[in-house]
């Protein structure tokens, strides 16, 4: 009996610190953020390095509740924050704010922001005096918190040309079928994700679908970043275990665990950017006022200055959603953004209309050339080069010297290394350039020796027969790499 005591003694022992660990991993409870501490308590800093603050987010995130949390930060304990009224920033925050607070998780983000993240942070601040009057003034019109303007912060850092790994879009980051859901379109000549304006609205209607799904505002933003479903599984599993369905407690993606510690702690450094050593919240700067205007689909933002008058520079600006200056053809009109007021006569819609293919580029076929080729060479799609030039599908021949007409401005840019190996295929034509001579392509970013072989039309086994070295590492091509090259032509000794 004695021997049967001793046995069960350590088995009731970790019986009864099961719930002392269970508590130790939980969330802590929130604190209202009243004092903002002179003394911030380190975070553990993680070694991998990433651009994008909502990838840092993915790093720096809270562990779960069972999950196995860092050592390191396991004496972060909450502290209280708060404002003082000259700490204040330069633009009000409004009575109906989503409320501030600080807990160990939202305390690590802010001491990454203002230690190792510091100029990422900055640079934020610097962007903010251009997009924040707008994004504020937009939330204010869609009735949702004023502060989630520094959402923008996670998710793009105010930058309206982000492209993310996942081809999220734009400053709010919008997967192709959510922006259309509210009513971004994009196609290969345009984008709305990248238009700042239209993405923000966008951008405040969604967070309302989900405010009135969820009610609780970190879990919006879960939501928002990890998509409903999966915050609405993990509460149901919560519930079904008889767990609490708050954000703090759900078990969600590791990115999502610092999604929403990130957007606190972005909110508290804006609202006090001086108590933490930043210079102050820049003045707003005002943006050019936008008006509509109804162009023929396919013309190109050149043709529209020159019948409006308007700069084409500013017309540029004006138009983020059309990077390739060119409206969408597909689209029997389109609506572009002008400084001011215009409206365009019958007579010049006709004109613009008429006018539009002779300001699309044109490419002359050459020996070799494929409807494949192009597409890559130009980055436009086979089917668009169908489209543009009435090619039959089935019958997709071309021809020496043939004329294909491609949907982009004449002014388009061969990218370098296609551009190179035009210059190096003319050397044919020069008597004193030998035929099969060598010559070398400097690498430039983004190229690999599958791409440098279309462009000079050479076959991936030659270049990697003359380029011993590289080929040994060719799917490591490195920037400044000199790739051999026989001139085409002759001389090969395949």
């Amino acid at each position: 009996m004695k021997n049967r005591f001793w046995i069960a003694l350590p088995l009731l022992a970790c019986f009864a610190l099961v719930p002392v660990a269970w508590a130790k991993d939980r969330p802590q409870a929130k604190v209202p953020a009243q004092s903002l501490a002179e003394d911030q308590t380190e975070a553990t800093e993680p070694a991998q390095e990433e651009l994008s603050l909502e990838e840092l987010a993915a790093q720096e995130s809270p562990t779960a509740p069972g999950e196995k949390e860092d050592p390191e930060n396991a004496d972060l304990g909450d502290q209280e924050l708060a404002l003082e009224p000259e700490d204040a920033p330069s633009l009000a925050i409004k009575a109906d704010d989503i409320p501030t607070y600080s807990n160990k998780k939202i305390e690590a983000f802010i001491h990454m922001y203002t230690n190792r993240k510091r100029d990422v942070f900055e640079q934020a601040v610097e962007r903010s005096a251009v997009y924040l009057p707008m994004i504020e003034k937009i939330f204010k019109e869609e009735g949702i918190p004023g502060n989630l303007a520094f959402l923008a912060v996670v998710e793009s850092n105010f930058n309206p040309n982000a492209r993310s790994r996942a081809n999220a879009v734009g400053m709010w980051q919008f997967m192709s079928h959510t922006g259309r859901l509210y009513g971004l379109t994009n196609s290969w000549w345009h984008d709305q994700r990248f238009d700042p304006e239209k993405s923000t609205r966008a951008a405040a209607k969604h967070l309302k679908d989900l405010y009135s799904e969820f009610g609780e505002w970190e879990l919006v933003l879960a939501a928002y970043n990890s998509g409903a479903g999966r915050v609405r599984r993990a509460v149901k599993q919560a519930k079904r275990k008889g767990l609490d369905t708050d954000y703090w407690s759900l078990k969600l993606p590791r990115e999502t665990r610092g999604y929403v510690p990130a957007f606190f702690a972005a909110a508290i450094l804006f609202n006090s950017l001086e108590a933490y050593g930043f210079n102050p919240a820049p003045q707003p700067e005002t943006r050019p006022e936008r008006f509509p205007l109804d162009v023929p689909g396919g013309v190109t933002l050149a043709q529209v200055a020159e019948v409006t008058g308007f700069d084409e520079a500013t017309l540029a600006a004006l138009n983020p959603s059309i990077p390739k200056g060119l409206t969408p053809a597909h689209l029997e009109t389109y609506e572009i953004n002008v400084p001011k007021p215009y409206q365009v006569q019958g007579e010049e819609f006709a004109d613009l209309a008429n006018s539009r293919a002779k300001f699309w580029k044109y490419h002359t076929v050459q020996a070799g050339d494929t409807l494949w080729r192009i597409s890559k060479q130009y980055g436009v799609p086979i089917s668009e080069i169908l489209a543009f030039n009435q090619i039959s599908a089935k019958r997709r021949t071309l021809r020496a010297n043939q004329q294909i007409m491609l949907p982009v401005p004449n002014d388009y840019v061969l990218p370098h290394v296609f551009a190179h190996a035009r210059r190096v295929v003319a050397q044919q034509e020069d008597p004193d350039q030998k035929v099969g001579s060598m010559t070398y392509h400097k690498v430039q970013p983004g190229e690999t020796l599958w791409s440098i072989s279309l462009a000079y039309k050479v076959s991936l086994a030659e270049l990697k027969r003359w380029n011993t070295r590289i080929a040994r590492r060719w799917s490591r091509l490195q920037v400044g790499d000199q790739v051999a090259l026989r001139i085409p032509g002759g001389g090969s000794d395949t």
